[in-house]
């Protein structure tokens, strides 16, 4: 799609996107997956961060990478699991209804993936 507003037309569920990510990081991408699953993509040079969100629980990062270290993050009275091996690579979670996840091919800290979080509108 050529704007956010026009993926969120796509699907039939509303749409909150992160409004701030990691400095130096712009909005590549944004697309719709099987008109189930909203997408956007953030690069920073080779660097990238995808979010998702999509109707239901299940886990939607696509990610199918094994990481040494996984543990639940406290945002916003979410329970967010994160995974990575230096740093957070993978954060998944629920609000009841919706689902979400960031990806980051190059680990993101603690505060960059609160900050994502938190900057959920």
């Amino acid at each position: 799609y050529k704007t956010v507003d026009e993926a969120k037309k796509a699907v039939k569920f509303a749409v909150s996107i992160p409004t701030a990510v990691p400095s130096g990081y712009e909005l590549e991408n944004v697309s719709v997956i099987s008109n189930e699953i909203f997408q956007m993509i953030f690069k920073n040079g080779e660097n990238e961060i995808r979010y998702r969100t999509a109707e239901g629980k299940d886990d939607i990062s696509g990610d199918y990478n094994t990481y040494s270290n996984t543990k639940t993050l406290k945002i916003n009275n979410l329970e967010i699991t994160v995974k990575g091996n230096d740093g957070i690579s993978n954060a998944v979670w629920s609000n009841g209804e919706l689902t979400f996840s960031i990806y980051a091919n190059k680990a993101l800290t603690e505060n960059d993936i609160t900050d994502i979080v938190k900057n959920i509108k």
